[in-house]
């Protein structure tokens, strides 16, 4: 592969007031920290359930030994060559791995292809494969840190979440901790408990940039991971010999790690630094030039894997739209919880409800008629109809040849003085109607 420079201008231009854009994209995410509900074969796409309960239940033990064939993150063999070409090639929707229960479409895989944001949903799939979460580290899935980040109050580790006691019981247990969250909705990063060292200790692949730090949301995230520690105690997860107060520990800023060199490879850096971190230092040094084909290798291993049920026996040949669909037959049916073909709707992290949609395939080969009724939204589970349904022919040929329309209509009021009414005195600026002639 080409050397790769240093680009000042890109990180320049992510740089300036993060705060400001936090605002601006209001509840949207430029990296999907917030779930996103795609349409895949009549499954949702990020179930809350799944990520909620992944590492704290044993239906999602992984079992598997394959990371220990994981020896080389940095040479990618024809298999992994053909691998990329299928997601390149293949159908954007077409689910192609569904690991723990997080289901993944091409759409998501596309960014380790083509050098763009890695999605949140692949960081904690690949680090479920990779076995993180053991006997020496666990790591929180995204779902969780979002919880755990909120800034108003709103996060309740009593709030019938059987999650926040056996995590607050690893934080005390488990000599790491690897918490990833998203700052400003643009960049990732990685707070680590370090039991061993009593430290928070934060990595961050942008550390000269003060702009991508966001000290507010790690004071956050320690309190109330701290909360599930209480939790944990009082409900017996920990026994009161192991109990700790993680707000007591300093925390540690750490710019001696690898830094990367342009604005897409946060995602990337994150996940490496959960496999390489011992706790005071990175086992190994990487490049940017290995970053870029490890980038590309956690796409290959995560179709590849024995986890993923989804797996193909050959990547051989790209999946096409058509094909993916005489595979599925369910796909493009109606159900709960389930938009348009190729619609994404905007998710409220809170209590799930659908919100806006933000993006639609154009209906194609219908009639007029026919795609004014496709446009009328269904509402969700718990909603009701709002408006009344438009009329055939509104807005169509039908009503072309209509010569007077609601808008186009002229009318004119005549207003009667009462009998009882007196006349009123009208300022300078107004005529009055009654003004005696």
């Amino acid at each position: 592969m080409h050397e790769h420079t240093y680009i000042p201008e890109q990180l320049g231009n992510l740089k300036g007031n993060m705060e400001g854009l936090a605002a601006s994209i209001g509840d949207r995410s430029l990296l999907a920290s917030i779930p996103l509900l795609r349409k895949t074969g009549g499954r949702d796409i990020y179930a809350q359930h799944s990520l909620e309960d992944l590492y704290t239940n044993e239906k999602h033990t992984n079992h598997s030994t394959e990371y220990l064939d994981f020896d080389n993150d940095y040479i990618l063999s024809e298999e992994d060559k053909e691998a990329l070409n299928f997601i390149t090639h293949s159908y954007d929707y077409a689910v192609v791995v569904d690991i723990a229960d997080i289901l993944l479409t091409v759409h998501f895989l596309q960014p380790h292809v083509k050098d763009g944001w890695v999605f949140d949903s692949v960081i904690d799939a690949y680090a479920y494969i990779a076995n993180v979460d053991n006997s020496f580290t666990s790591v929180v899935t995204n779902f969780q840190s979002r919880e755990l980040s909120e800034q108003n109050g709103a996060f309740d580790s009593k709030n019938q979440r059987t999650w926040t006691g056996i995590l607050g019981g690893r934080c005390v247990k488990r000599q790491m901790v690897f918490v990833p969250f998203n700052v400003w909705g643009c960049h990732w990063c990685l707070l680590v408990v370090n039991k061993a060292r009593k430290e928070i200790q934060i990595l961050n692949s942008l550390a000269e940039i003060p702009q991508f730090r966001n000290q507010k949301m790690e004071k956050t995230l320690v309190a109330n991971l701290q909360a599930c520690i209480e939790y944990a105690a009082e409900d017996g997860f920990i026994t009161h010999a192991d109990y700790v107060n993680i707000t007591q520990w300093r925390t540690e800023y750490y710019t001696n790690i690898p830094q990367q060199k342009d604005c897409n490879s946060c995602g990337i850096y994150v996940l490496k630094y959960m496999l390489e971190w011992n706790g005071v230092e990175m086992r190994h040094n990487f490049t940017k030039d290995q970053m870029d084909i490890f980038r590309r290798k956690i796409c290959c291993r995560l179709l590849h894997s024995e986890c993923n049920k989804s797996r193909r026996t050959s990547y051989k040949d790209p999946i096409t739209k058509q094909q993916y669909l005489a595979e599925n037959p369910t796909y493009g049916q109606d159900g709960p919880g389930i938009g348009l073909e190729d619609d994404i709707y905007m998710i409220n992290a809170e209590n799930g409800s659908r919100g806006n949609k933000i993006h639609s395939t154009p209906a194609k080969n219908l009639t007029s008629t026919e795609s004014i009724k496709k446009d009328q939204a269904k509402p969700t589970l718990g909603q009701k109809k709002r408006g009344r349904p438009r009329k055939d022919g509104h807005n169509t040929k039908e009503a072309a040849g209509k010569q007077v329309t609601q808008k186009g209509l002229k009318t004119s009021t005549v207003h009667v003085r009462g009998e009882n009414q007196r006349a009123c005195n009208p300022s300078q600026y107004m005529l009055s109607p009654y003004k005696q002639k």
